[in-house]
Protein backbone atom coordinates (compact mmCIF):
# COMPACT_ATOMS: atom_id res chain seq x y z
CA UNK A 1 0.00 0.00 0.00
CA UNK A 2 1.44 3.12 -0.72
CA UNK A 3 1.80 5.80 1.78
CA UNK A 4 -0.13 9.40 0.42
CA UNK A 5 2.35 12.55 0.78
CA UNK A 6 0.76 13.41 3.82
CA UNK A 7 0.72 9.87 6.09
CA UNK A 8 4.55 9.75 5.02
CA UNK A 9 5.03 13.24 6.66
CA UNK A 10 3.47 12.55 9.51
CA UNK A 11 5.29 9.20 9.90
CA UNK A 12 8.55 11.04 9.03
CA UNK A 13 7.79 13.18 11.93
CA UNK A 14 7.53 11.02 14.38
CA UNK A 15 10.49 9.20 13.42
CA UNK A 16 12.59 12.96 14.03
CA UNK A 17 10.75 13.34 16.96
CA UNK A 18 12.31 10.18 18.60
CA UNK A 19 15.86 11.18 17.22
CA UNK A 20 15.16 14.39 18.89
CA UNK A 21 15.06 12.81 22.12
CA UNK A 22 18.31 11.05 21.50
CA UNK A 23 20.09 13.73 20.59
CA UNK A 24 18.80 15.90 24.05
CA UNK A 25 20.36 12.66 25.96
CA UNK A 26 23.52 12.36 24.11
CA UNK A 27 24.13 16.96 24.96
CA UNK A 28 23.66 15.38 28.42
CA UNK A 29 25.84 12.65 28.24
CA UNK A 30 28.57 13.92 26.31
CA UNK A 31 31.48 16.21 27.54
CA UNK A 32 31.53 19.11 27.01
CA UNK A 33 34.47 19.46 24.53
CA UNK A 34 31.59 17.67 21.82
CA UNK A 35 29.50 20.34 21.75
CA UNK A 36 26.51 21.16 19.34
CA UNK A 37 24.07 18.40 19.98
CA UNK A 38 21.42 20.13 22.35
CA UNK A 39 21.57 22.65 19.32
CA UNK A 40 20.74 19.88 16.97
CA UNK A 41 18.18 18.44 19.21
CA UNK A 42 16.31 21.60 18.44
CA UNK A 43 16.53 21.57 15.38
CA UNK A 44 14.61 18.40 15.20
CA UNK A 45 12.29 19.74 17.50
CA UNK A 46 11.40 22.89 15.56
CA UNK A 47 11.88 20.70 12.23
CA UNK A 48 9.44 18.21 13.87
CA UNK A 49 6.83 21.27 14.40
CA UNK A 50 7.43 22.30 10.78
CA UNK A 51 6.32 19.16 9.37
CA UNK A 52 3.03 19.27 11.72
CA UNK A 53 2.00 22.25 10.53
CA UNK A 54 2.48 20.99 6.62
CA UNK A 55 0.87 17.99 7.06
CA UNK A 56 -1.91 19.88 8.47
CA UNK A 57 -2.30 21.75 5.00
CA UNK A 58 -6.17 22.50 4.20
CA UNK A 59 -7.16 21.62 7.75
CA UNK A 60 -5.13 24.66 9.52
CA UNK A 61 -5.20 28.30 8.11
CA UNK A 62 -2.44 29.01 5.78
CA UNK A 63 -0.74 31.54 7.84
CA UNK A 64 -0.14 28.77 10.00
CA UNK A 65 0.58 25.43 7.68
CA UNK A 66 2.22 27.70 4.86
CA UNK A 67 4.01 30.54 6.49
CA UNK A 68 4.80 29.77 9.96
CA UNK A 69 5.28 25.72 8.60
CA UNK A 70 7.87 26.80 6.03
CA UNK A 71 9.19 29.61 8.35
CA UNK A 72 10.07 27.31 10.65
CA UNK A 73 11.11 24.58 8.12
CA UNK A 74 13.95 26.92 7.21
CA UNK A 75 14.81 27.78 10.92
CA UNK A 76 15.56 23.83 11.44
CA UNK A 77 17.88 23.52 8.53
CA UNK A 78 19.53 26.95 10.16
CA UNK A 79 19.80 24.98 13.51
CA UNK A 80 21.41 22.38 11.88
CA UNK A 81 23.65 24.41 10.10
CA UNK A 82 25.00 26.09 13.58
CA UNK A 83 24.86 22.75 15.33
CA UNK A 84 27.87 21.25 13.01
CA UNK A 85 29.57 24.76 12.94
CA UNK A 86 29.80 24.63 17.19
CA UNK A 87 30.49 21.16 16.74
CA UNK A 88 34.01 22.06 14.82
CA UNK A 89 34.50 25.00 16.99
CA UNK A 90 33.58 27.76 13.99
CA UNK A 91 31.82 30.83 14.00
CA UNK A 92 27.96 30.29 12.95
CA UNK A 93 27.23 31.76 9.58
CA UNK A 94 24.31 33.19 10.61
CA UNK A 95 24.16 36.20 7.55
CA UNK A 96 23.33 34.34 4.63
CA UNK A 97 20.69 31.76 6.26
CA UNK A 98 19.00 34.77 7.80
CA UNK A 99 18.36 36.26 4.76
CA UNK A 100 17.19 32.89 3.37
CA UNK A 101 15.08 32.36 6.54
CA UNK A 102 13.87 35.85 6.05
CA UNK A 103 13.13 35.54 2.31
CA UNK A 104 11.16 32.29 2.86
CA UNK A 105 9.05 34.02 5.41
CA UNK A 106 7.79 36.99 3.01
CA UNK A 107 7.93 34.90 0.05
CA UNK A 108 5.84 32.32 1.77
CA UNK A 109 3.17 35.78 3.04
CA UNK A 110 3.56 37.18 -0.81
CA UNK A 111 2.10 33.92 -2.01
CA UNK A 112 -1.04 33.84 -0.15
CA UNK A 113 -2.98 36.61 -2.23
CA UNK A 114 -5.43 35.04 -4.14
CA UNK A 115 -4.14 36.34 -7.40
CA UNK A 116 -0.64 34.01 -6.65
CA UNK A 117 -0.07 30.57 -7.81
CA UNK A 118 1.49 27.47 -5.35
CA UNK A 119 3.91 26.78 -7.94
CA UNK A 120 5.31 30.66 -6.99
CA UNK A 121 5.05 29.45 -3.50
CA UNK A 122 6.66 26.03 -3.84
CA UNK A 123 9.50 27.34 -5.97
CA UNK A 124 10.59 30.08 -3.83
CA UNK A 125 10.82 27.88 -0.59
CA UNK A 126 12.29 25.44 -2.89
CA UNK A 127 15.22 28.15 -3.56
CA UNK A 128 15.72 29.00 -0.14
CA UNK A 129 15.90 25.29 1.15
CA UNK A 130 18.53 24.16 -1.35
CA UNK A 131 20.88 27.39 0.01
CA UNK A 132 20.25 26.73 3.27
CA UNK A 133 21.34 22.94 2.83
CA UNK A 134 24.05 23.87 0.45
CA UNK A 135 25.59 25.77 3.84
CA UNK A 136 24.86 22.83 5.69
CA UNK A 137 27.34 20.59 3.69
CA UNK A 138 29.85 23.14 3.01
CA UNK A 139 30.28 23.68 6.96
CA UNK A 140 30.21 20.32 7.65
CA UNK A 141 32.97 19.36 5.23
CA UNK A 142 34.82 22.48 6.27
CA UNK A 143 35.74 20.50 9.65
CA UNK A 144 37.35 17.92 7.25
CA UNK A 145 40.60 19.48 7.61
CA UNK A 146 40.68 20.34 11.77
CA UNK A 147 41.61 16.75 12.20
CA UNK A 148 41.97 13.23 10.54
CA UNK A 149 39.30 12.81 7.66
CA UNK A 150 36.85 10.50 9.82
CA UNK A 151 33.67 9.33 8.31
CA UNK A 152 30.78 10.55 10.48
CA UNK A 153 31.93 14.12 8.41
CA UNK A 154 31.17 12.61 5.06
CA UNK A 155 28.67 11.03 5.69
CA UNK A 156 27.03 13.88 7.12
CA UNK A 157 28.42 15.78 4.29
CA UNK A 158 27.15 13.21 1.68
CA UNK A 159 23.76 13.17 2.94
CA UNK A 160 22.95 17.58 2.59
CA UNK A 161 24.27 17.15 -1.01
CA UNK A 162 22.12 14.75 -1.70
CA UNK A 163 19.49 17.06 -0.03
CA UNK A 164 20.57 19.89 -2.11
CA UNK A 165 20.73 18.01 -5.09
CA UNK A 166 16.87 16.77 -4.72
CA UNK A 167 15.87 20.55 -3.83
CA UNK A 168 17.92 21.76 -7.42
CA UNK A 169 15.81 18.53 -9.37
CA UNK A 170 12.24 19.82 -7.89
CA UNK A 171 13.37 23.72 -8.40
CA UNK A 172 14.13 22.67 -12.40
CA UNK A 173 10.95 20.29 -12.62
CA UNK A 174 8.96 23.07 -10.99
CA UNK A 175 10.43 26.07 -13.14
CA UNK A 176 10.02 24.12 -16.49
CA UNK A 177 6.85 22.33 -15.92
CA UNK A 178 4.39 23.77 -17.91
CA UNK A 179 1.27 22.76 -15.69
CA UNK A 180 0.36 24.35 -12.85
CA UNK A 181 1.52 22.53 -9.23
CA UNK A 182 -1.12 21.36 -7.14
CA UNK A 183 0.96 22.04 -3.81
CA UNK A 184 2.92 20.05 -1.01
CA UNK A 185 0.59 17.32 -0.97
CA UNK A 186 0.09 16.69 -4.68
CA UNK A 187 0.73 13.07 -5.40
CA UNK A 188 3.09 13.50 -8.87
CA UNK A 189 6.12 11.72 -9.03
CA UNK A 190 8.31 14.35 -8.50
CA UNK A 191 6.28 15.37 -5.65
CA UNK A 192 7.03 11.53 -4.26
CA UNK A 193 10.51 11.82 -5.03
CA UNK A 194 10.91 14.91 -3.08
CA UNK A 195 9.52 14.06 -0.17
CA UNK A 196 10.68 10.60 0.41
CA UNK A 197 14.36 11.50 -0.49
CA UNK A 198 14.22 14.95 1.49
CA UNK A 199 12.81 13.34 4.58
CA UNK A 200 14.88 10.11 4.63
CA UNK A 201 18.18 12.61 4.44
CA UNK A 202 17.14 14.32 7.30
CA UNK A 203 17.28 11.28 9.20
CA UNK A 204 20.27 9.90 7.95
CA UNK A 205 22.40 13.48 8.25
CA UNK A 206 20.59 13.26 11.53
CA UNK A 207 22.81 9.93 11.69
CA UNK A 208 25.82 11.26 10.49
CA UNK A 209 25.98 13.99 13.28
CA UNK A 210 25.49 11.74 15.73
CA UNK A 211 28.29 9.31 14.22
CA UNK A 212 30.80 12.31 14.27
CA UNK A 213 30.45 12.75 17.94
CA UNK A 214 31.01 9.76 18.65
CA UNK A 215 34.10 9.08 16.40
CA UNK A 216 35.15 12.55 18.43
CA UNK A 217 34.44 11.08 21.80
CA UNK A 218 36.76 7.93 20.72
CA UNK A 219 39.27 10.30 19.43
CA UNK A 220 39.09 11.95 22.84
CA UNK A 221 39.46 8.98 24.50
CA UNK A 222 42.73 7.97 22.52
CA UNK A 223 44.32 11.36 23.16
CA UNK A 224 43.71 10.69 27.03
CA UNK A 225 45.00 7.50 26.95
CA UNK A 226 48.87 9.35 25.44
CA UNK A 227 48.50 12.41 26.28
CA UNK A 228 49.15 14.33 30.00
CA UNK A 229 45.34 15.44 30.93
CA UNK A 230 46.55 18.89 32.78
CA UNK A 231 49.18 19.81 30.20
CA UNK A 232 48.39 17.87 26.73
CA UNK A 233 51.73 16.87 26.26
CA UNK A 234 52.96 13.07 26.40
CA UNK A 235 52.59 11.21 29.19
CA UNK A 236 55.33 9.19 30.78
CA UNK A 237 53.62 5.97 29.03
CA UNK A 238 53.53 7.37 25.81
CA UNK A 239 56.93 9.29 26.02
CA UNK A 240 58.73 5.62 26.84
CA UNK A 241 56.98 3.74 24.27
CA UNK A 242 58.70 6.75 21.58
CA UNK A 243 61.45 7.05 22.52
CA UNK A 244 62.40 4.15 23.01
CA UNK A 245 62.21 3.18 19.47
CA UNK A 246 63.89 7.08 18.50
CA UNK A 247 67.41 6.05 20.78
CA UNK A 248 67.38 2.40 19.09
CA UNK A 249 67.23 3.95 16.12
CA UNK A 250 70.02 6.16 16.64
CA UNK A 251 72.24 3.75 18.53
CA UNK A 252 71.70 2.13 15.00
CA UNK A 253 72.65 4.71 12.25
CA UNK A 254 75.27 6.13 15.18
CA UNK A 255 73.36 9.74 14.86
CA UNK A 256 73.85 12.06 18.10
CA UNK A 257 70.61 12.18 20.31
CA UNK A 258 69.81 14.19 23.47
CA UNK A 259 68.20 13.95 26.24
CA UNK A 260 67.12 16.54 28.94
CA UNK A 261 65.34 16.66 32.34
CA UNK A 262 63.60 19.35 34.05
CA UNK A 263 62.30 19.32 37.61
CA UNK A 264 60.66 22.76 38.70
CA UNK A 265 62.14 23.91 41.42
CA UNK A 266 60.57 24.64 44.95
CA UNK A 267 57.59 23.34 43.79
CA UNK A 268 56.36 22.32 47.26
CA UNK A 269 56.49 25.49 48.81
CA UNK A 270 54.50 26.55 45.89
CA UNK A 271 51.53 24.27 46.67
CA UNK A 272 52.05 25.18 49.99
CA UNK A 273 52.17 28.99 49.51
CA UNK A 274 49.15 29.34 47.30
CA UNK A 275 47.61 26.23 46.54
CA UNK A 276 47.28 23.45 44.70
CA UNK A 277 45.52 25.15 41.18
CA UNK A 278 48.14 27.70 41.43
CA UNK A 279 50.81 25.12 41.09
CA UNK A 280 48.78 23.42 38.17
CA UNK A 281 49.12 26.72 36.59
CA UNK A 282 52.71 26.59 37.09
CA UNK A 283 52.76 23.21 35.33
CA UNK A 284 50.65 24.54 32.57
CA UNK A 285 53.12 27.60 32.31
CA UNK A 286 56.06 25.79 31.91
CA UNK A 287 54.54 23.76 29.29
CA UNK A 288 53.73 26.14 27.11
CA UNK A 289 57.35 27.15 26.91
CA UNK A 290 58.09 23.83 26.05
CA UNK A 291 55.87 23.67 22.84
CA UNK A 292 57.52 27.52 22.43
CA UNK A 293 61.54 26.26 22.15
CA UNK A 294 60.89 21.91 21.10
CA UNK A 295 60.64 21.18 17.40
CA UNK A 296 58.26 18.97 16.07
CA UNK A 297 60.69 16.42 15.74
CA UNK A 298 61.52 16.01 19.62
CA UNK A 299 59.95 14.29 22.03
CA UNK A 300 58.70 15.86 24.75
CA UNK A 301 56.14 15.39 27.63
CA UNK A 302 55.19 15.45 31.60
CA UNK A 303 57.44 12.64 33.21
CA UNK A 304 55.30 12.59 36.52
CA UNK A 305 54.22 15.57 39.11
CA UNK A 306 56.55 19.06 38.20
CA UNK A 307 58.57 16.75 36.60
CA UNK A 308 59.19 16.92 32.44
CA UNK A 309 61.32 15.10 30.07
CA UNK A 310 62.66 15.99 26.44
CA UNK A 311 64.71 13.81 23.84
CA UNK A 312 66.13 15.54 21.21
CA UNK A 313 67.08 13.25 17.72
CA UNK A 314 69.79 14.74 15.72
CA UNK A 315 71.07 16.76 18.33
CA UNK A 316 74.64 17.34 20.10
CA UNK A 317 75.16 18.05 23.56
CA UNK A 318 76.18 21.88 23.02
CA UNK A 319 73.14 22.35 21.15
CA UNK A 320 70.73 20.75 23.69
CA UNK A 321 72.50 22.77 26.42
CA UNK A 322 72.02 25.91 24.57
CA UNK A 323 68.01 24.87 24.56
CA UNK A 324 67.88 24.12 27.68
CA UNK A 325 69.46 27.45 28.60
CA UNK A 326 67.04 29.23 26.44
CA UNK A 327 63.91 27.40 28.33
CA UNK A 328 65.62 28.12 31.79
CA UNK A 329 65.66 31.85 30.93
CA UNK A 330 62.02 32.29 30.15
CA UNK A 331 60.62 29.89 32.89
CA UNK A 332 62.85 32.75 35.28
CA UNK A 333 61.34 35.24 33.33
CA UNK A 334 57.89 34.39 33.56
CA UNK A 335 55.26 35.45 35.68
CA UNK A 336 52.36 33.00 36.65
CA UNK A 337 48.93 35.13 37.59
CA UNK A 338 46.36 32.74 39.81
CA UNK A 339 43.95 34.61 41.22
CA UNK A 340 44.94 37.79 42.83
CA UNK A 341 48.84 36.62 43.05
CA UNK A 342 51.69 36.91 40.70
CA UNK A 343 53.44 33.49 41.04
CA UNK A 344 57.34 33.51 39.74
CA UNK A 345 59.36 30.38 39.80
CA UNK A 346 62.32 28.40 38.36
CA UNK A 347 63.55 24.75 37.29
CA UNK A 348 66.36 23.03 36.84
CA UNK A 349 67.67 20.70 33.91
CA UNK A 350 70.18 17.33 33.68
CA UNK A 351 71.26 17.08 29.94
CA UNK A 352 73.19 14.24 28.46
CA UNK A 353 74.49 13.25 25.12
CA UNK A 354 73.88 9.80 24.26
CA UNK A 355 76.69 8.87 22.18
CA UNK A 356 77.84 5.78 24.11
CA UNK A 357 74.44 5.12 25.66
CA UNK A 358 72.49 1.84 23.73
CA UNK A 359 69.42 2.49 25.89
CA UNK A 360 66.83 4.74 27.14
CA UNK A 361 67.02 3.85 30.82
CA UNK A 362 70.62 4.34 31.02
CA UNK A 363 69.77 8.02 29.05
CA UNK A 364 67.36 8.84 31.56
CA UNK A 365 69.67 7.65 34.54
CA UNK A 366 72.41 9.74 33.35
CA UNK A 367 70.14 13.06 32.65
CA UNK A 368 69.41 11.98 36.96
CA UNK A 369 72.20 12.54 38.09
CA UNK A 370 73.09 15.72 36.23
CA UNK A 371 69.45 17.39 37.26
CA UNK A 372 70.63 15.76 41.13
CA UNK A 373 73.85 17.91 40.70
CA UNK A 374 71.76 21.02 39.45
CA UNK A 375 69.66 20.70 42.31
CA UNK A 376 72.55 20.43 44.83
CA UNK A 377 74.82 23.27 43.27
CA UNK A 378 72.05 25.58 43.78
CA UNK A 379 68.57 24.81 41.59
CA UNK A 380 68.02 27.11 38.37
CA UNK A 381 70.79 26.78 36.39
CA UNK A 382 71.58 23.96 33.55
CA UNK A 383 73.87 20.40 34.11
CA UNK A 384 75.36 18.07 32.14
CA UNK A 385 75.85 14.16 32.88
CA UNK A 386 80.43 13.55 33.31
CA UNK A 387 81.45 9.91 34.41
CA UNK A 388 83.94 11.94 36.26
CA UNK A 389 81.43 14.17 38.31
Amino acid sequence: MELDPRTFIVTTTLAAFVMMIVFFAQARSFPESIRGFKIWGFALLVGTLAAALLAARDIIPDSLSVVLGNGLLALSLFLMIAAIATFHDHPIPWKLPALCILFVVLAMIYSLAPEHSQKLRTTTASAGNMVLIGIGAWIAFKGSGVRKPQFGIYFTGGCFIVMTMVCFARLVTLLAGNQEYAGLLSESPMQRIYLASYSLNVLLVSVGFSIMGHEKLVENYRALASHDELTGLYNRRRFIESAVHEVQRAERYKRDISLILIDIDNFKAINDTYGHQAGDAVIKDIAGVMRQNFRETDLYGRYGGEEFIALLPETQLADAVALSERIRAMVNQNVVEFEDSKITYCASFGVVQGSTIKTLDQLVAHADKALYRAKNAGKNRVEIFSDNA
